[in-house]
C-alpha cells in the first residue's frame, strides 16, 4: 500500500497503490491521507488508479479523512477507480458521499467547485 502526493494549483491529488487492509497498513493509509490534507487547498482527489483492494478499515479511514475534509472546508473526490473498489465503493454507499470521477482533471474540477 503507498500514498504518492502532489499538489495541482489548490488542489492536493493522493495516488493510492496496491492494497488496503486491516491493522497497519489500513493505519498507515488513514496517517498517510491525514498527513495529506493541506489547510491551504480547496480539494483534495483521491486517485485509486493503482489500488487494487479496499477492506473495511480501509473505508473507514476514508470516512475518517472525509470528516476531516469537510470540517476544513475542504472538497473531497475520487477518480480512476479499478473495478473491484468502485464496486466495494457503491456498495457502501461512499459513492454517495464521495463523488467519484472517470478521469482526474474531471475530479479536480470537481473539487473546485463551491
Amino acid at each position: 500500500m503507498g500514498v504518492t502526493t502532489s499538489i495541482e494549483g489548490d488542489t492536493v491529488i493522493a495516488k493510492l497503490s496496491g492494497r488496503v487492509e486491516g491493522g497497519t497498513s489500513a493505519t498507515t493509509f488513514q496517517e498517510d491521507l491525514q498527513n495529506a490534507i493541506s489547510a491551504g487547498s480547496q480539494g483534495m482527489v483521491l486517485d485509486f488508479e493503482e489500488l487494487t483492494y479496499i477492506s473495511s478499515a480501509g473505508l473507514r479511514a476514508i470516512a475518517i479523512v472525509f470528516n476531516n475534509t469537510r470540517e476544513m472546508g475542504i472538497r473531497l473526490e475520487a477518480c480512476e477507480m479499478t473495478l473491484p473498489v468502485r464496486k466495494v465503493f457503491e456498495m457502501s454507499g461512499f459513492d454517495q458521499l464521495i463523488g467519484v470521477h472517470e478521469s482526474r482533471e474531471e475530479a479536480c474540477q470537481a473539487a473546485r467547485e463551491e
